[in-house]
């Protein structure tokens, strides 16, 4: 499965960090992009595993925060 999830709100670099070692431990693959107020993810695996990292990615790094997020 593919999925491309749109998150809005503040990001910063450890955004990517964080959802690439989530994604690694969940043998998901992963392509993340970001801006100060978007981060786009794309992700190729299991489909509840690709829901696991969704729900982790809303949690975000300390220095980060998620106000809203769609799926494509």
């Amino acid at each position: 499965m593919h999925v491309k999830m749109t998150f809005h709100g503040q990001f910063s670099r450890s955004f990517i960090a964080f959802i690439e070692d989530k994604a690694a431990q969940l043998s998901i693959s992963v392509t993340v992009t970001l801006n100060a107020a978007q981060a786009t993810v794309e992700a190729q695996g299991c489909s509840a595993l690709i829901g696991a990292l969704e729900m982790a990615a809303c949690i975000a790094p300390d220095d980060c925060r998620v106000d809203s997020w769609e799926l494509d």
